[in-house]
């Protein structure tokens, strides 16, 4: 088990949660990966990292997931709901808090750009790359939003929300519009 404190354990637990949900909707069994995703947001006390404060989760990735099952479930309400949670997220970088991925950049920016506002995605990007112009993930995350094909590999300092993303727009984006 891993040491009091260390997010390792929790972080695979997430990544396999959510790639078995993604496997699920890979197969159009949506209800099913909705589960998994459920399951991703859990903080099971034998992992050795206790659940932060809600208001510290960044859960923007999996409430996008959450997100793409629900609109094709054709439940416009929740998937509604989704979206709504995406947008609140007010990501806080302190000394004692870093309560985001950067990955979770490229969710924001694809909920704006479903709630019509392309331009305020855009612009949400290029913030990001102007404070790290020399960082690849902030490259391949704009070409992504553009649907440009770009690679990404683990020396890019990738997590696992990156690995996620990769993983769904390579396999499972094909139905959306990226423009």
């Amino acid at each position: 088990l891993p040491n009091e404190g260390t997010t390792e354990g929790r972080k695979l637990y997430k990544e396999t949660k959510l790639m078995l949900a993604l496997g699920e909707m890979n197969k159009n069994n949506d209800q099913k990966a909705i589960e998994y995703i459920k399951e991703s947001r859990q903080w099971p006390e034998n992992l050795g990292v206790g659940k932060p404060f809600e208001s510290d989760i960044d859960e923007r990735l999996e409430d996008w997931l959450t997100y793409e099952c629900y609109t094709k479930l054709e439940n416009n309400m929740k998937a509604q709901q989704m979206l709504e949670n995406i947008i609140s997220f007010k990501p806080q970088k302190t000394l004692y808090i870093d309560s985001f991925s950067s990955a979770n950049n490229l969710v924001t920016a694809w909920t704006l750009q479903r709630l019509g506002k392309q331009k305020e995605g855009e612009a949400y990007l290029d913030k990001w790359l102007n404070r790290e112009p020399e960082n690849p993930l902030v490259n391949w995350t704009i070409n992504t939003f553009k649907g440009i094909e770009s690679v990404i590999t683990n020396d890019m300092g990738m997590d696992e929300n990156y690995r996620i993303l990769k993983y769904f727009t390579q396999n499972l984006n094909h139905g959306h519009d990226t423009k």
